[in-house]
Formats: structure tokens, C-alpha cells, sequence
């Protein structure tokens, strides 16, 4: 089982790590009340998403973008059956298609990925075994892709520049990176700045010569590939 600190370490390296290793479980991460949870699938594939934050509630996002209503909410959760997720219950009563499930599923992973990837304080907790409701669990999205979109979205620069540390440093790419890396959509300015991560040109080296802004460099060498 993994846990500690963020302090000793970002959500987006603790969630890579889970992805090398290619784990299933729940990595979950608390920040005072706050707790969101991530249904991991071999380390792959991410595929459920759980956050007791009220802007992050896929009870919020059912009603708001699945056209659910307040009556459909209470029926569905009236004739639950055992440990049957709410948004099944939604689909068996045909409250909700199958696929509208799926996509708001997914841009349910995408809302709670993004906080916790922000998040740089609380405590996190990786608890490995089959994941819970596993039959039920026909959405997700890939963990390199979460963790690529998180790269090209990070707050602060200056976070960034603190972990690449001495712009002098060679980076280069992992010869054999996790499982997913080798599908996913690079743009060509992204593609060549992950190009000349072959340990032959220095950080400084790279950023002069990229077609993107030294900003967006940083951020695309920082991706937990590197």
C-alpha cells in the first residue's frame, strides 16, 4: 500500500507511479474535507472518479448535462440495487442512455484528475486490489492522456521550473515509457520538443530552439514521460 504527503511528492508522480507499476486500485487523495478518489485499471486506464467537493459531484453533473431530474434522482436511488452506482440505476430504469452515461462519466474523470492533480497539499493513499463495482465500469479514460492534458494545463510555471530544477539538466525520454504513451496525440510543436529529449541537448538548449514559448516547453519536458 502507498501513502504519505503530498509535500514528499505531486499527485501527477504518485499517479505515474501507479501507472509503471500497472496497478488497480483506488488512489485517494484528502485535503481537509475534501476527498477525491480515482478507480485505477492496471495503471492504465482510469476508470471511475469519486469527489465529495459539490462543484465535482457526478450527481451535479447528471442533472446539469444529462438532462436527469430531481424526481429521476430520488426513484433511481429509491431502487438501488446492493452496490449498483447511481448512474447504472439511471441507466436500468432508461432515465439515461447507455452512452450519454459513458461520456459524462468520462468528463467526470477529467473534472476530479484535474483537482487532485492540482492539489499540492493533504495526504494520498493508493489501496491496490480489484476495483469495486468492476462489472459496472465500462467508461475511462487513458492515464497517459489525463496526464499529458495535466501537463499542458499547469498553473504555475514557477512550480514547474522548481522541478526540472538547473536548465542545464540533459533530459531524456524514457526508452520504454508506460503503457499508453505510445498512442496518444502529440501536436507537432509537442512532438518536437519531446524529440530532443534524448539526453543530448540541456533544458536551456531546447527551449531556444522549440517553435513553442519557453513556458510551454517547460511544461511539455515536465511530463512524467521525461
Amino acid at each position: 500500500r502507498m501513502k504519505g504527503v503530498l509535500a514528499d511528492g505531486s499527485p501527477a508522480d504518485i499517479l505515474s507511479d501507479v501507472q509503471r507499476r500497472q496497478a488497480s486500485g483506488v488512489l485517494r487523495v484528502q485535503k481537509g474535507p475534501v476527498t477525491r478518489q480515482l478507480f485505477v485499471d492496471a495503471g492504465t486506464m482510469i476508470r471511475f472518479a469519486a469527489s465529495t467537493l459539490p462543484a465535482e459531484s457526478m450527481t451535479l453533473l447528471l442533472r446539469d448535462k444529462g438532462g436527469v431530474t430531481d424526481a429521476q434522482l430520488r426513484e433511481a436511488t429509491a431502487h438501488k440495487k446492493g452496490e449498483e452506482l447511481l448512474g447504472t440505476t439511471l441507466a436500468r430504469l432508461a432515465f439515461l442512455t447507455r452512452p450519454r452515461l459513458k461520456e459524462l462519466t468520462e468528463e467526470h474523470i477529467r473534472r476530479v484528475v484535474h483537482g487532485l492533480l492540482c492539489e499540492k497539499e493533504g495526504e494520498y493513499e493508493f489501496q491496490q486490489g480489484s476495483l469495486p463495482f468492476r462489472d459496472q465500469l465500462d467508461a475511462g479514460l487513458q492515464t497517459a492522456q489525463l496526464l499529458l492534458e495535466w501537463c499542458r494545463d499547469v498553473p504555475s510555471i514557477e512550480w514547474v521550473r522548481r522541478r526540472l530544477g538547473s536548465l542545464e539538466a540533459r533530459p531524456q525520454a524514457s526508452p520504454r515509457p508506460p503503457s499508453g504513451y505510445d498512442t496518444i496525440a502529440l501536436n507537432p510543436a509537442e512532438g518536437y520538443t519531446m524529440s530532443r529529449a534524448d539526453g543530448s541537448a540541456s533544458l536551456r538548449e531546447i527551449c531556444i530552439v522549440s517553435p513553442m514559448g519557453e513556458d510551454m516547453r517547460l511544461l511539455h519536458l515536465q511530463t512524467p514521460r521525461s
